[in-house]
């Protein structure tokens, strides 16, 4: 993290970066920023970090559900808040809650 803060740049296009990864959105009590606001300030329109440890088999199963609500048009918040609901209520799995959003809930793909 320290090398990406102190390089001079800024990421073309505003993309809405989506991190699959544990804690990428948690702030370490040795550092003032995280990933997630790394991103951020250097670009993206937004940020989808995780605040917890999520496990793998379920990164991969939240970000397919996730697309597919994407793919259909729908804002990230709506996006976001339909797959949490998803595993919540077909699974009773919280985890999906460990999923923050860095932005407007309103952006959506674009073609």
């Amino acid at each position: 993290m320290e090398d990406f803060e102190i390089q001079e740049f800024e990421i073309e296009h505003k993309p809405f970066v989506i991190l699959n990864a544990c804690r990428s959105g948690t702030i370490s009590p040795f550092h003032t920023s995280n990933w997630a606001i790394l991103f951020w300030k250097r670009g993206a329109r937004g940020v989808l970090a995780t605040e917890f440890h999520v496990p793998d088999w379920f990164a991969a199963s939240f970000i397919e559900k996730l697309y597919e609500q994407l793919l259909v048009r729908k804002p990230i918040g709506e996006a976001l808040l339909a797959t949490r609901r998803q595993f919540w209520e077909k699974e009773g799995n919280p985890l999906g809650l460990g999923y923050a959003l860095y932005s407007r809930p309103s952006i959506r793909i674009a073609e």
